[in-house]
């Protein structure tokens, strides 16, 4: 079924998670890569830096915390554009995930996968792909834009849903169709797990 190399899962050969800011870690993830072929890679470093919430919290954090945060995501991102390229050069497909309006975007490792001949990037609101949460009112779906980038036209495809309440101007002005949950006190943790329609 594959594998899954992340910051949750843990490498059974010296019991440390997949934490891709050790260089050792990254050469060994490559390998893998390298050798298993998967005929899809799925990406989706960690946001927390590049995120708006992560901005309205940088006074909490100090500039030293942020700074740190900051690099250790661009050190994800690149590695993951790195596997993407490996991916690409070998006929294979990726999929990329993070927040649609994330600074991460605007990276370059980032913009240079994307302008990649046969790459797009579509969003993919997560109210459509079953995401709820619950607040005060009760349970209800989650906005959360979500930008995914890939070289699959079908994967894509798929994943190209926007919110109902969204116009054609990408305006909201039909929130009557159904009301989104706020990912703030806590419950942005929450939503990093994808929802089981996903």
């Amino acid at each position: 079924p594959g594998m899954s190399l992340d910051l949750t899962e843990v490498d059974p050969d010296d019991g440390q998670y997949w934490d891709f800011t050790k260089a050792d870690k990254r050469a060994k993830a490559k390998k893998r890569v390298e050798e298993e072929k998967p005929f899809l890679l799925i990406g989706c470093p960690p946001c927390t830096p590049f995120c708006q919430i992560f901005g309205a919290n940088i006074a909490k954090l100090g500039p030293e915390r942020v700074n740190a945060m900051i690099e250790e995501g661009k050190m994800h991102l690149k590695f993951c554009m790195e596997l993407y390229e490996l991916q690409m050069s070998q006929g294979r497909f990726f999929l990329h995930e993070h927040p649609l309006y994330a600074k991460s975007w605007k990276i370059p490792d980032v913009v240079k996968i994307a302008c990649k001949p046969g790459v797009a990037v579509v969003r993919g609101d997560m109210c459509r792909h079953g995401m709820v949460s619950a607040d005060e009112q009760g349970t209800a779906p989650v906005f959360k834009p979500t930008g995914w980038m890939s070289n699959s036209e079908l994967i894509l495809q798929e994943l190209n849903l926007i919110c109902t309440n969204i116009d054609s101007n990408g305006k909201e002005p039909n929130k009557e169709k159904h009301r989104h949950v706020h990912l703030v006190h806590g419950r942005a943790e929450a939503a990093q797990v994808y929802p089981e329609k996903l």
